[in-house]
This record gives C-alpha cells, sequence and structure tokens, in this order.
C-alpha cells in the first residue's frame, strides 16, 4: 500500500475499507512515533491534521499504559491575533482527554540602540550596526501590535506590524548584547534550520496535485506526461537532498549551506508549482484551486528573510574577505 505520492487504497477494496485500512496505518505509526527515551507530547493546532494525529496519540498513549495523560500543546502570539486557533486546540484537547497546555509568546523587537558593543562583532550583512533584540511582554504600554493584514500567501503566519510608542523596557529584556542582533542572526543560519524545507514542501504538494490530475484524465499512457513528471520529481527531490543537508550541518560551511538551500529550494518551488500549472490548463485557473495558493506561498518563501536577494548578497560577500 506504500507508495512514493502517499497511500493508494488495494484493489478491490471499497471506501470504508480503505478508510479503515488508512486509519490503521496512521494509527499504527502514531504508536511507533510515541516509542522514544524522552517524554512525548503533540502540538495541536486544532486542525484537521494536528487534530487527528492528536486522538491517535491519546489512544495509542492509553493503550499503551503510559501514566497520566498525554500533553498537548499549542502555541501562540500574546493578544488577539487573525485566525487565532486557541480555543479550537483547547477544544480537540478536551474531547480526547489530554493534560493540555498554551504557550503564548511575547513579541521580539528589533531596535536601533546605539553604536556596535566590541562583543557585537565584524559586519555579517544582516541590518544596520547598533541594533538590539529585545523580547516584550505583549501587555506592555507602548507596544501596539497591528494584525489588519491581509496576505496573499503564507496565511497561516501571523504577520503584521509591531508599533513602539513611548514604550519602556527594563535591560533584562535585551537578548544579547548591546547592537549585537546582526551578529545574533547571522549565528542563526549556521544552525541549519532553512526556509527551504518549506519550499520544498510545497513543491511536493504541486507534484502530487500533478500526479492525481494526470491519474484522473489517463494523461500517465502519454510518455511526454510520464517524461514531465520524473523531471519536476527530479527537481523536488534535488532541492530535498540540499535542504537535508543543511539540516544535517555536514558542510564545510553549514551556514553558507543554508543560505544555498533557500535560494535553491525556493526556485525551484516556484518552477514546480509553475509547471503544474501549465499541465493543470484551465482547471488551475480556478481560484480556488489549490496550486494558486502553493504558488503565492512559493513566491512569498523568496520574500521572507534572509530574502533571497540578501541570501546572494551574504554569500558573495565571502568571496572578498
Amino acid at each position: 500500500m506504500a507508495h512514493e505520492r502517499g497511500l493508494r487504497p488495494e484493489p478491490g477494496r471499497t471506501l470504508d475499507e480503505a478508510g479503515t485500512q488508512l486509519r490503521d496505518l496512521l494509527s499504527r505509526e502514531v504508536s511507533r512515533l510515541l516509542v522514544a527515551d524522552a517524554p512525548v507530547a503533540a502540538v495541536t493546532s486544532g486542525g484537521l491534521d494536528s487534530s487527528l494525529v492528536t486522538a491517535l496519540a491519546a489512544e495509542a498513549f492509553r493503550a499503551a499504559g503510559g501514566a497520566g495523560s498525554l500533553h498537548t500543546f499549542n502555541i501562540a502570539y500574546t493578544g488577539t491575533w487573525p485566525s487565532d486557533e486557541r480555543a479550537y486546540a483547547a477544544e480537540v484537547a478536551r474531547s480526547v482527554g489530554t493534560r493540555h497546555h498554551q504557550v503564548e509568546i511575547d513579541y521580539l523587537v528589533l531596535a536601533r540602540t546605539d553604536d556596535p558593543a566590541p562583543a557585537a562583532g565584524p559586519d555579517t550583512g544582516y541590518g544596520s550596526a547598533g541594533q538590539t533584540f529585545f523580547l516584550i511582554p505583549a501587555d506592555t504600554p507602548g507596544l501596539e501590535p497591528d494584525t489588519s493584514l491581509r496576505l496573499a500567501g503564507m496565511r497561516g503566519s501571523a504577520t503584521g506590524f509591531v508599533s513602539v510608542h513611548d514604550c519602556h523596557v527594563p535591560d533584562a529584556a535585551r537578548l544579547g548584547p548591546v547592537g549585537a542582533a546582526a551578529a545574533i542572526t547571522a549565528g542563526v543560519r549556521d544552525g541549519g534550520a532553512t526556509l527551504g524545507a518549506v519550499a520544498v514542501g510545497l513543491a511536493q504538494a504541486a507534484l502530487d496535485l500533478a500526479h492525481a490530475h494526470a491519474e484522473r484524465r489517463g494523461l500517465l499512457a502519454q510518455q511526454a506526461v510520464r517524461h514531465r513528471l520524473v523531471d519536476l520529481a527530479t527537481e523536488v527531490e534535488a532541492a530535498r537532498a540540499v535542504v537535508e543537508r543543511a539540516g544535517r550541518r555536514s558542510a564545510a560551511d553549514p551556514g553558507m549551506a543554508t543560505l544555498h538551500s533557500k535560494l535553491f529550494a525556493s526556485a525551484a518551488a516556484e518552477r514546480v508549482v509553475t509547471a503544474v500549472e501549465q499541465l493543470l490548463g484551465s482547471a488551475g485557473y480556478v481560484a480556488a484551486h489549490e496550486i494558486n495558493r502553493y504558488g503565492r506561498d512559493a513566491r512569498a518563501v523568496a520574500l521572507m528573510g534572509p530574502t533571497n536577494d540578501l541570501c546572494k548578497e551574504l554569500v558573495s560577500l565571502t568571496w572578498h574577505s
């Protein structure tokens, strides 16, 4: 039943039988993931996918004789944001009987403070010198979030402006040395975390749509279509390999590998989505079709920090050092 593009029911099974088979497979996989040397928890947004995984995990946890209840977490910004999921996550937790924890995070504010301190280090290409990070609670007077932005893509991301007017914070709210924000930001890329992973997911989703469309329309009988899908699959796999290498931090310069992974994967995602749009024809021109959302999200990855232009600049700066 396992398939590289997802799960397919065994021949001759009814839809109900296939549903039961899929549930059994999901249950076994979730149960396997609960086996660990450290306590395991689930993160739930209250959406369909995470709710199903949370329910299966809670069921498997009880069946395995786990002490107490499975712990679940939901993470949200402090304050009120559009599409707030906290209530949905809490309802899922109550329904499946987990011990739920609501985590609210404060605002990370980048502010111009003074000339860089000696500890700030050399110019990294990230922002101007003399900037400092502060972690500010949402209820601090003078901190005003603006959540009215309507994004073309990445709508699942809580994105907006934060205005600061006569906002006084203690030195304890400072993250890192004064004036060293650029160096801190530059250090993050060495961890291997890359938005290229988001791009790979988008490219894979678009490729899955193309396969499903080709199967429904009987297009897989055409060699040209099959070969085109192979080309797209190869591009997705190449992007995935670059992103995984960045995540392993096995390159001689992990930071450079992270930058390259974002550049390559984000460009690959846009190419794959565009090719799939062409393959879908008029079906992909319907506003509600998923491929349009994938296209908007893929473009957003290139614009998210560091932007692709900044990634190129950061890579090229090392050639003159």
